[in-house]
């Protein structure tokens, strides 16, 4: 009855530590790419945070066209070298402080359906980055420049 028992407990302790690593590679997997939102809801854009330490933006066809400052991960440049905007608690804003774009849990909108994404092209090199400018206040308003357009900015 003893062999049983402590067979039976192994059993489950050995289950129990599977399904956490199972878990655990799941939580690293959603950890890894981070889906940007635009006003509309709609999934344009992911951060790709797996890069040597670097957060990578890509359209959802695959085009890097910018990243989080190494320095500082809330201020968005360009590989052109362009500073786009800042990155405040999950909202995205340019350079007029207006809201530009979102990540799932920061603003209380549905959201819908991730389409499946493009193959990622090859990282340009990165030009200079500009100087930050002044930050403005931030507004509760939403740009009227689509997020693509405003992403795409960093790759012109």
């Amino acid at each position: 009855m003893k062999r049983l028992f402590y067979l039976s407990f192994m059993a489950f302790v050995l289950i129990s530590s599977c399904n956490k690593e199972d878990k655990n590679d799941n939580e690293n997997q959603t950890k890894d790419e981070l889906t940007i939102y635009d006003k509309n809801g709609d999934a344009v854009a992911y951060c790709n945070y797996s890069h040597e330490n670097e957060t990578i933006i890509y359209l959802w066809n695959g085009k890097p066209t910018s990243y989080f400052s190494s320095e500082n991960d809330d201020l968005i440049y360009g590989f052109n070298g362009k500073f786009l905007g800042w990155r405040e608690s999950g909202i995205y804003y340019d350079l007029d402080g207006k809201r530009i774009g979102f990540e799932k849990d920061a603003y209380n909108m549905v959201t819908s359906v991730e389409p499946i994404k493009n193959i990622k092209e090859i990282l340009p090199i990165k030009s200079i980055k500009e100087i930050q400018p002044i930050r403005p206040i931030n507004s509760l308003d939403w740009s009227t420049t689509k997020l693509d357009t405003f992403l795409l900015k960093g790759s012109e």
